[in-house]
């Protein structure tokens, strides 16, 4: 039971969401930990790509604050979790979830009182998964949400390479797939970096990029994947949706180059943010010597 503290609490910081695939939560839940513990604000959600959980894994993945919500997969790899504070109200959206043999998903409705409920959603899109099947499910998702009037986070290991957006007629049709419905990916750096390769798997996507504060990737080391975070405000100024209104999107897009229409738009957007939301430092926080 969650009082109307916990309500208002909620309501009035925003969201925040912190995405790590860390390759089997049991095994690496103190790295986790540790790099929890170096930030100055926890976030709101902590969601987990390959959980590699299964009926006989130890119950040992608590949290302190949090509530844990998880699917299974039904191999020996994947599964997904939530780990929801435990100030924030929600319930389940189990029936937006899918889960099969190569695909997992956990869906929570945030409740928020006097602002547009949100959906807060963790992806694992196996590498061997029918890239067509999963648009056509994710498109139908998506614009369901949309239908419902509701903000969403979407994160996870998604495995479609965003660097690839120019030379993969699939990624580039995923990417046109998200930008048609209105999310935003708003993680634009390779998330996964290895002695040969880099590339950006691990998403995050939402249909509020007006209100975004901040993103970006975390320089930890968990597994091969680096954590990424979005933090999103809870509402809009006058001035920042005047402003909004005002830009001409058409005009910077470029058919030839998808990377670069998605860079001028996340950077159009941010400048207007960084103006109207800046960070600030708290009054009493120490300058770093």
């Amino acid at each position: 039971n969650h009082t109307d503290k916990s309500f208002q609490k909620a309501a009035k910081k925003g969201m925040s969401i912190f995405h790590c695939n860390t390759r089997s939560l049991p095994k690496n839940l103190n790295l986790l930990n540790d790099i929890l513990l170096t930030l100055k604000i926890p976030p709101d959600i902590i969601a987990i790509s390959e959980t590699k959980l299964n009926e006989n894994t130890p119950d040992n993945i608590a949290i302190p604050g949090y509530t844990f919500l998880g699917t299974n997969s039904q191999t020996n790899a994947g599964g997904v979790g939530l780990y929801i504070s435990e100030n924030i109200v929600f319930v389940r959206r189990q029936d937006l979830e899918v889960s099969a043999n190569s695909l997992e998903s956990c869906f929570i409705e945030v409740q928020r009182r006097k602002h547009k409920n949100m959906i807060i959603a963790c992806i694992y899109r196996h590498p061997h998964n029918n890239c067509v099947e999963f648009q056509e499910m994710l498109r139908d998702k998506l614009d369901h949400i949309n239908n419902l009037g509701l903000e969403a986070l979407i994160a996870g290991d998604i495995n479609i390479n965003f660097l690839n957006c120019n030379s993969d007629k699939f990624t580039s049709e995923y990417l046109d797939m998200l930008l048609n419905l209105g999310y935003m990916p708003v993680i634009t750096k390779a998330t996964r970096i290895t002695e040969h390769t880099a590339t950006l798997i691990d998403h995050i996507y939402t249909n509020s990029l007006e209100k975004l504060i901040n993103s970006g990737i975390c320089a930890a080391d968990i597994s091969d994947h680096l954590p990424c975070f979005c933090i999103m405000s809870s509402k809009l100024s006058n001035l920042f949706t005047e402003e909004l209104n005002m830009i001409d999107f058409m005009s910077n897009i470029d058919i030839m180059d998808v990377n670069k229409n998605m860079n001028n738009i996340i950077n159009t957007l941010q400048e207007i943010t960084d103006k109207h939301a800046p960070i600030k430092k708290h009054p009493t926080e120490k300058k770093s010597k």
